[in-house]
């Protein structure tokens, strides 16, 4: 990341020579400069994040502050396999959705408030007529 940044410096700084000495259209080497700056901002954005991100990190595990933070990957470690198809997990994880079962509880609860109450509901089919010739 600091070698990231000290590169945007230096493209920045030979960006304003390019201008100084008149090598490109001021237009274009402000445009660049421009480009370059919000990178740059970018860049420590982001290296303030990290920063605040591995502080964050050494407090959920308990590691003293500023501790370097080394993630060992377990030899051996093996991709597990699955005994179900995209299309099932996706059905499973629709089913087991919890949004979903908390609106089926509460509309079961709004129902219960309603003693008495039955809903039913049936099909009807009022099609049933004959064709009559007009003619």
């Amino acid at each position: 990341m600091i070698r990231t940044i000290a590169e945007a410096h230096i493209a920045l700084e030979k960006a304003r020579l390019a201008e100084r000495e008149n090598l490109k259209t001021p237009v274009e080497t402000l445009r660049y400069q421009k480009l370059l700056l919000g990178t740059l901002r970018q860049l420590s954005t982001i290296k303030q994040d990290l920063s605040s991100a591995a502080t964050e990190l050494a407090a959920l595990i308990n590691a003293p502050p500023g501790t370097d933070l080394l993630l060992e990957i377990p030899v051996g470690l093996k991709v597990p396999t699955w005994n179900m198809t995209v299309e099932e997990m996706e059905e499973t994880a629709f089913h087991n959705n919890p949004d979903l079962c908390e609106q089926g509880y509460f509309t079961r609860a709004i129902l219960k408030l309603l003693p008495g109450i039955t809903f039913t509901a049936e099909r009807k089919n009022y099609y049933n007529f004959q064709a009559v010739d007009v003619l």
